[in-house]
């Protein structure tokens, strides 16, 4: 049976003395996260219920995330209805995606609102905040810049920099613009950290899993287990609508980080992976079809049952190699992407 060793944490300090705990979500976390219905979004809520911790939901951030998830309900429906027509040409049978003509993708977003709503802190639309958001971006003041006119993370920021001043506030955002030279392993821009210097405590994380690996609530697992196995085997079949599977079979899929996170089940953890794999020409696979293909995702792991289950892709992103490369790059390690100029991109996010 796999064995996990929890890693020490933060003591939760008494109510009384505990400076209240607020973590601001970017849009974008809503969104690849699926509204923390992931497995890391799992570990996430219990870590926040935990450190009686709230959710602020800035209502600019709301409304960024009903619109982006209805646009992807809306693509997913019209790709549905088309293979739909395309089995139907097939099987000489009528075959039709039905959904609810009384039900809305927004219903069902408002539902999981609802379903959080005890660890949510709404903020609605402040029209102070609203006009200092929109002097950062004429005056292009990060987040913003002369380039990259950034309105809704603007506000984002005046919101956190209201926030830091009444306790202890944690911005998660993937977007680039937040960090020093636009790169997330920098941490927050120097320019922006200046604003916040007489903040209670106020840090910026990447990633749900930064804030919980900051936070102690890692896991290490005995991965001479099924883990990794049932996770390349889920990944492959996650995969099936972005690859052919000849391509999926004449790939080798190395996984190039697995972390775990505690859930409120001590038998059951989170896991977050990375994976990346060469795809080999071949007799069904021609030459300039080579290519490397990269994966981000979360999945569940039962440890008592050593069963993986719930495994989501976040992301997926070929690296197409041209025909011309040289034989070299076969040699390149694979937790070290190639240089951007030997690569044609196309991302499938």
């Amino acid at each position: 049976m796999a064995k996990t060793v929890r890693t020490s944490r933060e003591s939760p300090k008494s109510p009384k003395n505990r400076r209240p705990i607020l973590v601001l979500l970017d849009a974008n976390i809503w969104v690849s996260e699926q509204m923390l219905t992931s497995a890391i979004g799992q570990a996430f809520l219990h870590a926040l219920a935990e450190m009686r911790g709230k959710i602020t939901l800035p209502e600019i951030v709301e409304m960024e995330v009903g619109r982006v998830l209805n646009d992807m309900a809306e693509e997913s429906l019209a790709h549905l209805s088309r293979h739909a027509r395309q089995l139907s040409t097939i099987y000489r049978r009528k075959i039709e995606v039905v959904t609810p003509e009384d039900f809305h993708a927004l219903q069902g977003i408002q539902e999981r609102w609802d379903e959080l709503s005890t660890v949510l802190a709404r903020r609605e639309l402040n029209n102070t905040q609203l006009r200092m958001a929109l002097s950062r971006v004429l005056e292009h003041k990060l987040p913003s810049g002369a380039n990259n006119e950034q309105f809704r993370d603007s506000y984002i920021w005046e919101e956190f920099k209201t926030l830091a001043r009444q306790g202890e506030v944690y911005l998660i955002s993937a977007d680039n613009a937040f960090y020093q030279e636009r790169q997330k392993k920098n941490g927050l821009a120097n320019a922006l950290r200046t604003e916040i210097q007489e903040s209670v405590h106020a840090e910026i994380y990447p990633d749900l899993e930064g804030f919980l690996g900051a936070k102690g609530y890692t896991t290490r697992i005995d991965y001479a287990t099924t883990v990794g196995t049932q996770l390349a085997e889920a990944v492959r079949i996650a995969l099936a609508g972005e690859m052919t599977k000849t391509e999926v079979e004449a790939s080798e899929l190395v996984f190039t980080s697995i972390r775990a996170y505690t859930t409120v089940g001590r038998s059951q953890v989170a896991l977050a992976f990375s994976g990346r794999a060469w795809v080999e020409p071949g007799p069904a696979v021609p030459h300039w079809r080579r290519h490397a293909f990269f994966v981000d995702g979360t999945a569940l792991y039962n440890v008592a049952r050593e069963i993986v289950s719930e495994t989501r892709l976040r992301s997926f992103v070929w690296r197409y190699v041209r025909p011309y490369e040289p034989e070299e790059l076969r040699e390149l390690e694979l937790e070290a992407p190639p240089d951007r100029d030997r690569f044609d991109y196309r991302s499938l996010r």
